[in-house]
């Protein structure tokens, strides 16, 4: 994140007047596209959604509420890109995920096989949850289970609606 904040810095200085940005905002920000595989043009376009909105209220100053509500906009649009490039297995992982508030990797996949004709090995699969994870459709989080070993725990990272309306195309 250090470095995503000097990014963030420099841009700030040729994109908005002095003083308008916090470093809070700044920092909340380089966090948040942190949380997105470091990718600073999240970062970068939040802060010129939550400037426009700052814009359109008159406000002063870019607040952490402007860029909340900038955070809200830019979620589907990750949404809206990747659509057109995911693939059936993807895409039923995702309808799956829609119907559950999270799901264990083994269960997904066991859900997975019994809803498609052809299922993919789970190799394959995992290579699907990762992909899906780097497109921030879902957020996948390792968890420890004891004897067992590992796992993921997997969850959509966006709104279920605007998922389930991509995987009905």
């Amino acid at each position: 994140p250090v470095q995503l904040k000097e990014i963030l810095k420099e841009r700030v200085k040729h994109a908005f007047f002095a003083n308008v940005l916090d470093n809070e905002v700044i920092n909340v920000a380089a966090a948040h596209a942190a949380k997105h595989n470091g990718d600073a043009r999240i970062a970068i376009e939040s802060l010129l959604i939550a400037g426009r909105l700052a814009e359109r209220e008159n406000a002063k100053k870019v607040t952490l509420a402007h860029l909340r509500k900038a955070f809200e906009q830019i979620k589907p649009r990750a949404l809206q890109k990747a659509a057109p490039f995911l693939d059936e297995h993807e895409k039923k992982i995702l309808a799956i995920l829609c119907d559950h508030a999270e799901l264990f990797s083994g269960k997904l996949y066991k859900l997975y096989c019994e809803q498609v004709q052809e299922p993919i090995t789970e190799r394959s699969f995992r290579k699907k949850l990762n992909r899906l994870a780097e497109l921030n459709l879902i957020e996948a989080k390792v968890v420890e289970k004891g004897i067992r070993g590992r796992t993921r725990a997997i969850k959509l990272a966006q709104p279920k609606e605007a998922i389930k309306e991509i995987c009905n195309t």
